[in-house]
């Protein structure tokens, strides 16, 4: 066997050891398609991996799929792969990296927080790459204090989404109230 073939082999051997690592991306907008929202979050997964020796990348990606309003997980590409989860078509020891936990999903926090439980109790670890988070059973189980910057995560996404919600409705409602009316 020549050198170029057995590196090959030895390469090939150590990829299959390592664990397996899913990247979630969600593009709710318009302009974050059509940005660098992508570019970045592809960017930053591949970083991670990178720096930590992980195994191949899977990217999970919803373009125009809103978190709010739970299409990412009704209809989108996270439901298909939170259906693998739940088949236990996603093996133990993986990795599900998400940029920050509002790509998750802005649904209210209790309903979030199952779905959050629900990968970690199938030995999945979430990595959140914007704080560095590691949420696993090992380090809930030796921390669970990081909990509490989940669900403060959880609830922020919620509430931002919330927000901008009511503020856009009233921006449209002024506009409506104010089409007929003449300027001063």
């Amino acid at each position: 066997m020549t050198r170029t073939k057995i590196l090959t082999k030895i390469k090939m051997e150590r990829i299959e050891r390592k664990n397996k690592v899913y990247s979630y991306i969600r593009l709710s907008s318009v302009n974050q398609i059509k940005g660098r929202s992508k570019i970045r979050q592809k960017e930053t997964t591949d970083n991670y991996v990178l720096k930590n020796d992980l195994g191949e990348v899977e990217y999970i990606i919803d373009e125009g799929v809103s978190g709010y309003d739970g299409s990412n997980i009704e209809t989108g590409n996270f439901g298909k792969f939170l259906i693998r989860v739940k088949n236990n078509q996603i093996e133990k020891g993986s990795y599900l990296l998400v940029e920050s936990f509002d790509r998750i999903s802005r649904e209210n926090a209790l309903y979030v927080l199952s779905i959050f439980s629900n990968i970690i109790d199938h030995d999945i670890t979430v990595i959140t790459l914007d704080d560095n988070g590691e949420y696993n059973k090992k380090t809930l189980e030796s921390n669970p204090g990081i909990l509490y910057t989940a669900v403060g995560s959880i609830l922020k996404a919620n509430s931002e989404s919330r927000t901008k919600s009511i503020r856009i409705s009233e921006a449209w409602r002024n506009k409506r109230n104010n089409i007929n009316k003449k300027p001063p």
